[in-house]
């Protein structure tokens, strides 16, 4: 049986190139740092310190330290789509020549079983008994039947390390010369999934 392709992508900062490397210097990373949503705000913005002695013409749309710090044109694209599961609080990144502000950490606490257990590379951890995700299918069965809100921002139960956006926020992306610097891919189900 031949199964259908469903597409999804991948858009993130452009590591190979990046010359900045961020730290949360305040207490409130619990807020964000999970993969459980936990609907929160913050008035006052959530600081992160860059560790590399950048500068602020180095800092893109996005910046991936784990969590997401994302510029507002970013934050705003991506809101347009009504993500469930998505946390966004206001913060800035402090640099060696200044600060950026206007921007938004965003917590993708969106994490759907759609796995596809045949194809990808698994293994059970003898001591802790975890799944342990060496390569990374995701199923079209599984992820057509997620509704679509559910499929702008998310990750994948049992690898949790990647976070993949719908197809339509990457042509959106890709079809903005602001946006050019970024590490932009568009995936589908028959191919492996990147797990960074």
């Amino acid at each position: 049986m031949i199964e259908h392709k469903v597409y999804f992508s991948l858009i993130t900062e452009e590591h190979s190139s990046s010359v900045v490397n961020f730290t949360p210097i305040d207490i409130r990373e619990v807020l964000y740092s999970t993969k459980t949503y936990h609907p929160t705000s913050s008035i006052s913005t959530i600081v992160w310190q860059d560790s590399e002695g950048g500068s602020v013409k180095d800092v893109d749309h996005i910046v991936d330290c784990g969590d997401l710090s994302v510029s507002i044109d970013f934050a705003n694209r991506l809101m347009s789509f009504d993500p469930f599961g998505v946390e966004f609080y206001p913060s800035k990144l402090i640099l060696q020549d200044g600060e950026v502000k206007g921007r938004y950490i965003i917590a993708i606490n969106n994490v759907i079983d759609v796995i596809d257990e045949v194809r990808s590379e698994i293994e059970v951890s003898p001591r802790s008994g975890k799944k342990l995700v060496h390569e990374l299918y995701i199923s079209s069965d599984k992820l057509s039947k997620i509704p679509r809100e559910k499929r702008v921002a998310f990750s994948v139960k049992g690898a949790e390390t990647a976070i993949f956006f719908c197809e339509e926020l990457f042509d959106v992306i890709s079809n903005e010369a602001m946006f050019e610097k970024l590490r932009k891919v568009k995936l589908d189900t028959a191919n492996e999934a990147p797990k960074y």
